[in-house]
């Protein structure tokens, strides 16, 4: 290949990548779309106490106390 047309080869090459990729991703989540669509209700259901319960003690543990501010030091003569 003409080393003047190698810019054009690498673009050919990205592009046909690029729709192959978007083309598989397109067909293996709808068919991995199908599979899950049946089990999302179940999957809600069982992560919905963890969620609670974590919502529930991060409002009763509330926000770690800031420390404070170092009082500076006294310079000797002042």
């Amino acid at each position: 290949m003409p080393s003047a047309d190698i810019g054009a080869a690498s673009a050919v090459v990205t592009f046909a990548r690029s729709i192959g990729a978007a083309s598989g991703v397109a067909v293996f989540g709808s068919l991995l779309g199908e599979d899950v669509a049946g089990h999302i209700g179940g999957a809600f259901l069982a992560i919905t106490p963890v969620v609670v319960l974590g919502t529930v003690l991060a409002a009763l543990l509330g926000r770690p106390a800031q420390p404070r501010p170092a009082k500076p030091a006294s310079m000797p003569g002042s």
